[in-house]
Formats: structure tokens, C-alpha cells, sequence
């Protein structure tokens, strides 16, 4: 049907149109609906829309493109249909967005970013019904926005007010290469609209009517150049913001996630030029941080605090026993603390788990309050577990009793008031004798590694990990309660892989980090892998792939009513990756995060590492503070990166833990391929720490004291990881250390800087020729 009407009748008579019905349908996509009436207008200049819309131009005709053209050409018109206010119909919020949208390109054009920003909001507002930035991790306002043409729409809105957020204009035309920005609070307000963006995005791909597998990296949208091009530029323009704050492992990882999404074999993204031009683009920039380790030692100087809502000063010391050695070097151990001991069973030299590597069955503790002396408790005794390596203990410690887990209802227990083992406990699980052993959720009789013990008064909580049947990773969560014995399966199921998959769980996952909060109410999970290349090594072929997937979430269970939860993860967090160490610290109420390893972040640093990775070992540090809804129904963890002037060494697997008494934060162990932080021989081998280090932190109750923390000392003397500072011109590398009284404090390049800093530094640091 063709309507003829003069531009003065243009709003009322799409008013009458939308109140007849049309777009009143929740639950079909607007580019779906067909038929629209064709309107021309009498005493128009020039009545041949172009029904693409101007510069949204593409391929795909947009939903009633040629009626937001109209309204955008006669403003009148356009404020008029906006006051009719038609909220309850979809069709009339996304044209009234669209319009709004155009509006807010004008006002922009005229360099007036804080107007337009607030035109885009209210955009987005409009259509998703709801105040913007939301709240948590899955917005209910967002479940019905799609993945096509309204979700572009809503994506962009979020996208613009970054932009408009930052001082520096080029940013303004999406898609378009852009320099890296720089670190100041006009910039980082653009941190809570691309925050935003990734919540719209994350929902809309958990909102596709044909679920995928979340390792899955082709996303599930149309097939629209728009959509695909606003996705990659928040990408990159986020790459850009992390990049500032010397984020380098964030900003890597969504750069090359930019590359990544338009860089497919999909002849659509193939056959257009923009797209094409832009994944030109997208790849030079990521080119530029491949020569990056996390952190860089080349950018130790810039690791300043600039921003304090999202970085927060610390310091790294590392910890020798006053009397004896630290352990020999080793990873994958059982570690815990109680009463203020840190204890430590087994764990290998190596991660090839060869019968010809050394493997530990010793068991030790040390006092965390004096670091005195590593104390040797008796051997784990039993002989048919030959190799004590990824699994992890739960403690009682109302009965001061510790459980060994391997995957198995029958468990050594270890009594920590005599310090002996007592013997193997036979646990219960009612299912069993039901249904038989084959009721055991990890498969009877078999081992299960690198999954996550945590424990809570009389309970102990065990989630994800790997076995024999699937080397992927699993999502069951169950609990053990120490008082009778008895497990209860809580979530997961392991058969999980034959079903179609879930968005409402986390995903089945190896490695995870865990924690409970200091009231006992929620048990949470973040990030871990989906391991696809060792499903493909053990011939799973529906699972495996040559790349691991590593999560970017976070979710919790409510350990009182039942039930996972998404939780939204705000500020300057860490980029996703596995193996790290992460704990909750109660004293502070803060979760603290380091290292860990990613197996889809390229390392090309040829200068330090000297080969070309397609993975990512890291070093850097981060804490989260918990930030509750005073009704519990939203939970949201603001990141902020701590800026140490020196740290560990690049290492996955490290155990982090709390003195229990002190609320003291503890580093030990961990391995690094020597491929990626090269020894005399960097064959591909990996190599162990026996390590302990304190972390301190700029927060109230985690042992942060000026008096002993020099920090302008430290960024001359501490360790950049495997490698020294010169104390003297500053260059780093692997530089002789100080052969006097010191004890190795400082270190020098050569000989000319020997002699230039050595007066200096026998005055700061009492240095004396021995």
C-alpha cells in the first residue's frame, strides 16, 4: 500500500500506522515484520529516499529506513512523532532511538560531546525501556533486543558515548583507525559505556535463539556489516583504554578479539570493502603490542598512578627463611592455610608428568607470622597415588582435620592438631546406593585434576576440573559436608556435553578460580579454560580444537537458597586466562589476582622471549572490590590493576593464600614455559619456582606500611620479573648482581655503571666490599 501525504501529516500518519498494531509484537524481530506502508511526500524536494538510511548504509535495508529518513530531514515532524511516547511498541522506540541517534550525529559534528552523549544515552534508554548504565551481568531490559538491526542500533548508542567520553574528536567516525589515547579522567568515563556495550553484547549472544558453545569465537549475529564493524571498533577503541592504564595484557587480548571477529572466512565479511579495509587496520594495530609481556619491563617506568578508581599502588617482596632454604622448585601442589601455617603436599618439577621427572609426595608448613623455617611433616602415604600433582585439600577447621580430594568418595585425611595422617575416610553420597557407583559425578575410580576445593565452616565445595572421560573440563558443583560425611551434588551434570548447551551456568571449565565470601552466602567462580586441544589429544572430536578457550566471567552460587548467578565485572580487570592464582581476602573483603596463562594471547617479543607465541604467560596483579546490592540481587566486582615497581616472574599456577590470622597475602610457586621466559636453553620445557613472596596492597588491613615500603628504592632495585634493573642508568636485562655486603640487592649492566652507581648505593644501602 503507497500512502501520498503532505509532510506536515508525516507524524500523525505514522502515529495512526504504529496504533494500528504494527510493531506491537515482543517477540519478533522488527526485521521480520513485512509490508510496511510506502509514504511519499507531496512537497518534497527530492520524495526518492534511500530506504538504507543515509550513512548506515549497507547491504541490509534497516527496519523503516525510509521513514527515519523522512523524520530526520523534516525536524518538526520528528519532535512530534517523539512526544507521542509510544513506549509499549517496539517499532516506535526503535525509530525514536534512530532519530534520536541522528540528532545526537549533528550535535556531535558541531563539538559538542557532552550534548551528544547524552542524546546517544538517551537513545539506548528509549528503546531498551530502562536507565542506563543497568545493573548485573544479564539485564533483564536486554533480553529482547536481538541480534540484528536493534541490537546494532542500541550497540552504537553505547559506542558514540565512549567516544564522546574522550577529548580527542578522531574517534567520532567508527570503524576508522585511531591512535592510542592517552590516560586522564576525561578518557576513562568512556570505561562505563563500553562496560555497557559488552553487557548488551554479552546478552545478546546468550539471547540467540540457536544456542552455541561459548569456546565457539564465530559470534551469532546477522549477517550485518554495521553490527560487525561496531562490535570490532569497541574492541579496539577498549584495547586502546587498557593500553593507557598500562593494562598491556587486556589491551592485547581485545585488540586481536577485534581482528579476530572480521577476519573470518564468511564471504558477507569477505565482500565488503569496509570490513575488509578495517581488518587491515585492526591487524596493524595489534601488531603493536605482540612485542609485549604483562606487564612490559620496558613500560616499568610509566606504571604510575594515574587513575585511582581503577589502579592502586603495591609492592612485592620477596620472602627468605631466616633459618634454612625454600623448598625445592615445584608447581601444581595442594596448598592451604590454617591457623596462620601455610601448608604444602607434593607437586612436580616439571608439567610433562613423565615417570622419569621428579615428582614430590613430601609434606611441609612454615609459619606465616615469622617465616622462620620450612617445617617437614610426614609424607602423604598413599603409595598406589603416584603422582600428587593438581589436586587440592578441603579443611575442617572446627575439627582441625584436612581432606586430600583426588576425585574420589574416599579421601586422606590428615589431623592437624598431631600432625599425622589418620587414614583414608569413606564419604557418602546417597545416589550410589540408588543408582550404583556410576551415580558418582566424576566417573568412578577416576582421578580428577585442576579442579577447585574451597571450604567454609563444616562444608567443602568442589567445582569443575577434568577427568579420564573428558579431558575438556566438567561444571559440577558439589558439597561435602565434614560433619557427616555426606556429598550432595549441587549443579552440573556430566553429561552436560551431549546436551544442547546452557547459558545460565558457567560453562564446563578446567582450572577455575574460586573463592566464598566472608559471610558464607555465595561461592563464586571466575574465568578457568574449556581445554579443547587436550579433548583433541584425547580423541573427543565434538569438544576438542586446536585453541583452548579461557573464560571472561564471573559467577556465583547462593550457598542459602540454591542457584548460579552472573555477576558483572567493572573497572580495569584482568584479561581472560587460566592457571592464576586468585584469593579472597576477608580482612579487606577484596579478591586478589595473579598471573596465569592465556592460550590465545600472541607473544611475538622476539627481543626478550626470542620466538613467536600463540600464548601468554603473565605476571601482573589485580584486586576486585565486592560491591553487594544492599538486597543482594545484583553482586558487581569494580578491578582495580596494582602497580608494583617490581614482581614475580611470568608464571601459571601459583598458589595465593592469606595468613588466616593476619590477613597477609602469600605468592608460592608456579612454572613458566622456558620458550616464553628463556633459561640458558629455552627448549620448550617448563620450569618450576619454590618461591614465596608477600603481596602488599594500598588498602586498609592488607599490610601495606610506608615506613617499610620505599618505593622509589624498589624502582631501581626490585626484580622485573626474570630480569634486574641496572641501578645505575636503569636499562633492564640479566645483569651481575652486587658482590658485596648487600646480598645482591642492586645489580649492574658492566663496568661503567658499576663505578658510576656504586658510591650511591654503599651510602643508601650500606654497601660494603667483602
Amino acid at each position: 500500500m503507497d500512502l501520498v501525504i503532505p509532510s506536515s501529516h508525516l507524524a500523525l500518519m505514522l502515529g495512526i500506522i504504529l496504533r494500528s498494531g504494527l510493531g506491537t509484537v515482543e517477540d519478533l524481530p522488527l526485521d521480520d515484520i513485512k509490508d510496511y506502508p510506502r509514504i511519499t511526500l507531496l512537497d518534497d524536494d527530492d520524495p526518492s529516499f534511500d530506504s538504507h538510511c543515509g550513512h548506515y548504509c549497507t547491504h541490509h535495508q534497516k527496519p523503516a529506513g525510509s521513514w527515519i529518513a523522512m523524520l530526520v530531514k523534516h525536524s518538526e515532524q520528528a519532535d512530534m512523532f517523539l512526544n507521542w511516547r509510544e513506549e509499549d511498541n517496539r517499532l516506535w522506540r526503535f525509530i525514536a532511538m534512530e532519530v534520536l541517534s541522528h540528532k545526537a550525529d549533528s550535535v556531535s559534528l558541531r563539538r559538542e560531546p557532552e550534548r551528544a552523549k547524552a542524546l546517544w544515552l538517551k537513545a539506548a534508554a528509549v528503546y531498551v525501556r530502562a536507565p542506563v548504565p543497568t545493573k548485573g551481568a544479564r539485564p533483564t531490559a536486554y533480553a529482547g533486543v536481538g541480534n540484528g538491526w536493534e541490537l546494532c542500533a542500541v550497540l552504537q548508542c553505547y559506542l558514540k558515548a565512549a567516544i564522546c567520553s574522550m577529548e580527542r574528536s578522531d574517534y567520532i567516525e567508527v570503524g576508522v583507525e585511531a591512535s592510542f589515547i592517552t590516560c586522564n579522567s576525561t578518557n576513562i568515563q568512556a570505561f562505563k559505556w563500553l562496560e555497557e556495550f559488552y553487557v548488551l553484547d554479552r546478552t545478546a549472544r546468550f539471547s540467540t535463539p540457536r544456542p552455541k558453545r561459548l569456546w565457539d569465537w564465530e559470534p551469532p549475529y546477522a549477517r550485518n556489516e554495521e553490527l560487525y564493524l561496531n562490535v570490532a571498533s569497541f574492541r579496539s577503541l577498549l584495547g586502546s583504554v587498557f593500553l593507557a592504564l598500562n593494562n598491556t595484557g587486556s589491551a592485547t587480548f581485545w585488540l586481536w578479539y577485534s581482528y579476530f571477529l572480521v577476519s573470518g572466512d564468511d564471504y558477507h565479511l569477505k565482500s565488503s570493502w569496509r570490513i575488509q579495509e578495517y581488518k587491515s587496520t585492526a591487524f596493524r594495530k595489534s601488531l603493536q603490542l605482540t612485542d609485549f609481556l604483562h606487564p612490559e619491563p620496558k613500560l616499568m617506568d610509566r606504571m604510575t598512578l594515574k587513575e585511582p578508581s581503577l589502579q592502586v599502588l603495591g609492592s612485592w617482596k620477596k620472602i627468605t627463611p631466616s633459618s634454612g632454604k625454600n623448598l625445592p622448585s615445584r608447581f601444581g601442589s595442594a596448598t592451604f592455610v590454617h591457623k596462620g601455617y601455610l601448608y604444602v603436599l607434593g607437586g612436580d618439577k616439571t608439567k610433562t608428568q613423565s615417570e622419569d621427572d621428579p615428582h614430590f609426595r613430601d609434606f611441609w608448613r612454615i609459619e606465616l607470622s615469622t617465616c622462620r623455617k620450612w617445617e617437614r611433616l610426614p609424607d602423604h602415604p598413599n603409595a598406589n597415588l603416584k603422582i600428587l600433582l593438581l589436586y587440592e585439600f578441603g579443611v575442617d577447621g572446627e575439627r582441625d582435620k584436612a581432606y586430600y580430594f583426588v576425585g574420589s568418595p574416599i579421601m586422606d585425611v590428615f589431623n592437624l592438631r598431631t600432625l599425622r595422617w589418620e587414614g583414608r575416610a569413606t564419604t557418602y553420597f546417597h545416589e550410589i546406593a540408588e543408582k550404583g557407583v556410576d551415580a558418582w559425578p566424576w566417573g568412578w575410580e577416576r582421578l580428577v585434576q585442576m579442579t577447585s576445593v574451597r571450604s567454609f565452616g563444616s562444608k567443602m565445595y568442589v567445582f569443575g576440573g577434568d577427568t579420564q572421560a573428558t579431558e575438556l573440563g566438567n561444571n559440577i558443583f558439589m558439597e561435602f559436608d565434614f560433619r557427616t560425611l555426606e556429598w550432595k551434588l549441587l549443579s552440573g551434570d556430566a553429561g552436560w556435553s551431549k546436551k544442547p548447551p546452557e547459558y545460565t551456568v558457567p560453562g564446563p571449565r578446567t582450572d577455575p578460580s574460586t573463592w566464598i565470601d566472608s559471610k558464607g552466602k555465595r561461592f563464586y567462580v571466575m574465568s578457568g579454560v574449556a581445554n579443547r586441544l587436550g579433548a583433541m589429544f584425547n580423541k573427543e572430536p565434538e569438544l576438542g580444537g586446536l585453541k583452548s578457550h579461557p573464560y571472561f566471567d564471573i559467577w556465583s552460587w547462593d550457598l542459602v537458597n540454591g542457584g548460579w548467578r552472573e555477576e558483572r565485572m567493572e573497572g580495569n580487570p584482568p584479561c581472560p586466562r587460566t592457571e592464576m592464582a586468585a584469593v579472597y581476602n576477608p580482612f579487606t573483603d577484596h579478591v586478589a589476582v595473579f598471573g596465569g596463562y592465556c592460550p590465545t594471547s600472541r607473544c611475538a617479543s622476539t627481543e626478550q622471549v626470542g620466538i613467536d607465541t600463540l600464548y601468554s604467560f603473565f605476571a601482573d596483579t589485580f584486586i576486585a572490590k565486592i560491591d553487594r546490592d544492599p538486597s543482594d540481587s545484583t553482586v558487581s566486582l569494580h578491578w582495580k590493576q596494582v602497580l608494583s615497581r617490581g614482581f614475580p616472574t611470568y608464571r601459571a599456577s601459583p598458589k595465593l593464600v592469606v595468613d588466616d590470622t593476619m590477613g597477609k597475602m602469600y605468592l608460592f610457586s608456579g612454572y613458566v614455559n622456558t620458550q616464553y621466559v628463556p633459561q640458558n636453553k629455552g627448549d620448550g620445557r617448563s620450569r618450576s619456582f619454590g618461591d614465596l613472596w608477600e603481596l602488599r596492597v594500598d588498602i586498609p588491613g592488607s599490610g601495606w606500611d610506608q615506613a617499610d615500603i620505599d618505593l622509589e628504592d624498589e624502582a631501581r632495585t626490585a626484580a622485573l620479573g626474570p630480569w634486574q634493573k641496572c641501578y645505575a642508568c636503569g636499562a633492564f636485562g640479566n645483569w651481575k648482581k652486587c658482590g658485596g655486603s648487600c646480598n645482591g640487592r642492586v645489580h649492574f649492566c658492566g663496568n661503567e655503571c658499576l663505578r658510576d652507581g656504586w658510591k650511591e648505593h654503599k651510602a643508601t644501602h650500606d654497601c660494603r666490599k667483602v
